[in-house]
């Protein structure tokens, strides 16, 4: 049943890719993964792969989709986490270290005990919606402009890690279907440029 989805995929994918004028690899064995090791998504588990790999390259950007699988190290089963991920990279993006992620209960509750992300008092509900977390909170919150936050706020559910020249995007354990790529795409686009500060170059 898996290797089936896979195949269907697959197929659809590729002739996606095709329309995007984007290139193409069924699995990615070039050493991405490792280009990628420092974002806490892939230090995650083993058994690690890129599969679906669509690239392309505007001006000095280079936009990758693709979906990555892993298998979680703490079951007895052969239970594989999958989820579709738009990863940026650009010499001009000179971004700040930081991982953000939809805030939960638990952080909630982390935080009594003194566990605590980056807030921004003058924007409670982007604070309630997102756990913000890096080591340089002076150069995340020079990023983190009003226009940012706003954005944010209006358009939540995402994952974003971002170092230095590299940025992914991604909701954990979601494949995003492939007529809504080209969305997804947009919506990656649109994060990039809200961050994107060219008087920081």
């Amino acid at each position: 049943m898996y290797k089936n989805y896979f195949e269907k995929r697959k197929a659809k994918m590729k002739q996606l890719s095709n329309k995007l004028n984007m290139s193409y690899r069924a699995e990615e064995q070039y050493g991405m993964i490792h280009q990628l090791e420092g974002f806490l998504l892939f230090q995650k588990g083993y058994r690690k792969q890129i599969r679906n790999l669509m690239s392309l390259t505007e001006m000095n950007f280079k936009i990758h989709v693709f979906d990555y699988e892993y298998q979680n190290r703490f079951t007895k089963t052969a239970n594989r986490r999958n989820q579709t991920v738009l990863f940026f990279q650009s010499l001009d993006l000179g971004l700040p270290e930081f991982f953000m992620r939809p805030e939960n209960l638990l952080d909630a509750i982390a935080s009594k005990f003194g566990k605590e992300d980056i807030d921004f008092k003058e924007w409670p509900k982007f604070s309630r919606a997102y756990y913000l977390k890096g080591p340089d909170e002076e150069f995340i919150r020079h990023h983190f402009t009003d226009q940012v936050i706003r954005y944010f706020t209006s358009n939540r559910g995402w994952t974003i890690e971002a170092i230095n020249f590299y940025l992914i995007l991604y909701v954990p354990g979601k494949l995003i279907a492939d007529n809504v790529i080209e969305e997804f795409m947009d919506v990656g686009l649109e994060v990039v440029n809200q961050l994107y500060k060219k008087e920081d170059l």
